[in-house]
């Protein structure tokens, strides 16, 4: 699927609720073509993961949960 306008304006949207008035915590690069953000803020600990490759490219939210 391409990055049209379509999915671009669905991303920001759901980025700008979710992850607005985040911190950057740590910022990893595990591989080349990938971007991992760790952020935290007012709705809770979320990385973000960008991958730029090619012929898998994604941008990925993810909550995190603590234990204990």
């Amino acid at each position: 699927m391409a990055f049209d306008g379509l999915v671009i304006k669905g991303i920001i949207e759901e980025l700008n609720k979710n992850i607005i008035n985040s911190r950057v915590e740590k910022i990893y690069q595990p591989e080349p073509d990938e971007i991992l953000i760790k952020l935290y803020g007012s709705t809770g600990k979320n990385n973000l993961k960008i991958v730029t490759s090619s012929n898998n490219y994604r941008i990925h939210r993810m909550m995190c949960q603590s234990f204990g």
